[in-house]
């Protein structure tokens, strides 16, 4: 099958049909346009900081403890700053609230992982919305876990929604950089994803939208599979990962267009049906 072929004119009615049958009864009605502007709604909230509860910053001190006060320590009206420094980290960061909002300055915001597991990932027991992730740097150590890790809320047999991961670089987790397990809606732009176990994996999730990121370096670049539908993958520069470049099995009406990565780097396997 040629990439010319893997553009479904389709796809979006398909999904809405999807919803109307009740087959996607978890898809939010405000799709992805208002859940963007409901994040820019949050620019102009309250800042908190992790120095406001003991952050070093200096890629020595243990600022864990830190960085989990203000996450936990978010409202409404507030968003999580974290300013220029090396943040070392000695287990994992837990987003327990909808709506958190969690910026940094980019590649000068590092967060080091000092310790096997993942380093950011929703708590048990959370359904999470509207979240937002940008401009940190995730810096692993090339053993066990995940860069960032969301997933189903068995307690309530719920999925989280509406996550956005924008400008944010993930490098050296022995697992997956950015994985998204059971989620719909989530987006994830702009980001560098290199030298992880998988780049990016996006398993039994709905409306996955991947675009104008970096993935090289990996054993797989970007996988979606379990049963997604509906992923967008546009616009990526995906190469030198060493087993695919992109992986598609079991995942439906699913577009990828315009990307760059390797001749032969792109398979789709049984049970994926792309319109």
């Amino acid at each position: 099958m040629a990439l010319s072929d893997i553009n479904p004119a389709t796809r979006l009615e398909t999904f809405l049909q999807g919803i109307a049958d009740g087959q996607n009864t978890e898809a939010p009605s405000t799709r992805i346009e208002e859940f963007m502007s409901r994040i820019a709604e949050r620019v102009n909230a309250i800042p908190i900081t992790p120095q406001m509860f003991g952050a070093v910053g200096d890629g020595t001190a243990d600022d864990k403890k830190a960085i989990q006060d203000a996450l936990d320590n978010m409202d409404d009206n507030t968003v999580l700053f974290i300013p220029e420094g090396e943040y070392r980290i000695t287990g994992t960061l837990y987003i327990k609230k909808s709506g958190s909002y969690i910026y940094g300055c980019g590649v000068n915001t590092k967060i080091t992982k000092d310790f096997n597991g993942n380093m950011i990932e929703n708590v048990a027991g959370s359904r999470l919305t509207d979240v937002n992730i940008t401009d940190l740097y995730l810096y692993g150590n090339n053993k066990t876990g995940d860069g960032i890790h969301t997933y189903r809320d068995n307690e309530t047999n719920t999925r989280c929604g509406a996550i956005n991961i924008e400008r944010v670089w993930v490098t050296y987790n022995g697992g997956v950089g950015i994985n998204l397990l059971e989620n719909y809606i989530a987006r994830v732009v702009n980001c560098n994803v290199y030298n992880n176990g998988t780049g990016i994996h996006a398993s039994v999730a709905n409306g996955t939208y991947i675009s104008t990121n970096e993935v090289y370096g990996n054993e797989y670049g970007i996988i979606v599979d379990g049963g997604s539908f509906a992923a967008t993958i546009d616009n990526n520069t995906i190469q030198e990962n060493t087993a695919a470049g992109v992986l598609l099995a079991a995942a439906y009406a699913c577009s990828v267009t315009n990307n760059y990565f390797e001749i032969h780097k792109f398979y789709i396997l049984d049970r994926c049906k792309i319109q």
